[in-house]
């Protein structure tokens, strides 16, 4: 193990030179949103060949800091890896809204219309065991993002909820989802700036970097995404971000 360190740190010397921001040699961990690993790419774009991708929690070695990118290795392997997306501490779930026992963060319950329960079930299908009914408004702590699914702890119960009737913005009914309010811009990680997107997915090309404590103006809600307009202009940013 002593041995690999100082190979990497030896490498690190040997590609970057002298030019070295003061984080250099930090060791950083990979924590993108639940559900996704961090791209490790051969230059500091979004649109740069992916080299690897990695899972929550891989330590990483910073080589430069360049803002919005870090040169990075992890084990051998030398590439960039978005700022956004590392974090000082080590979290095996990715990012977090602060919630604890590996929750990625609180939402509430948003159904269609007024009245009407969302079935929490114990498992992640409309076949399954509804274990629970809860009107819009209610507390839901997020663990995990299954796609059209998420597992989540409602009145310290356990299961699963359709990710569409779920919102994390303010708790209401389902006329929440697309009145107006303020928000502020915040990373779990630490960063400095969120990316803000064309769209509700990280495979949207990103339109700006919005600086964390930011008042942005949220306009609707798309599942785990709000759309916000800031500085003129309108576009998506992950709720994680937003408080």
């Amino acid at each position: 193990m002593y041995r690999k360190t100082i190979a990497i740190l030896v490498l690190s010397v040997m590609l970057c030179g002298c030019a070295f921001a003061a984080s250099v040699g930090d060791i950083m961990y990979v924590a993108p949103p639940s559900g996704y690993n961090l791209n490790l790419r051969a230059a500091p774009s979004y649109d740069a060949t992916i080299i690897a991708s990695y899972k929550a929690g891989t330590e990483v070695v910073v080589m430069q800091d360049l803002g919005e990118f870090k040169k990075v290795s992890v084990g051998f392997v030398v590439g960039y890896m978005a700022s956004e997306y590392l974090s000082q501490g080590k979290s095996s779930s990715g990012s977090s809204g602060g919630t604890s026992g590996g929750a990625i963060g609180t939402a509430y319950v948003n159904n269609p219309k007024a009245g009407q329960r969302l079935n929490l079930r114990a498992k992640p299908s409309t076949q399954a065991e509804v274990l629970g009914s809860f009107l819009s408004g209610t507390s839901v702590v997020v663990y995990e993002n299954l796609g059209g699914w998420l597992s989540v702890s409602i009145n310290g119960i356990r299961g699963y909820v359709m990710a569409k009737y779920i919102s994390f913005g303010a708790a209401g009914s389902a006329q929440t989802n697309t009145s107006a309010g303020t928000l502020t811009v915040y990373n779990p990680n630490g960063g400095n700036f969120v990316n803000q997107r064309s769209g509700a997915g990280y495979d949207y090309r990103i339109l700006q970097r919005v600086a964390t404590g930011t008042r942005v103006t949220k306009q609707a809600a798309q599942g785990e995404w709000i759309k916000i307009t800031v500085n003129g202009v309108t576009g998506w940013m992950n709720a994680l971000f937003l408080r």
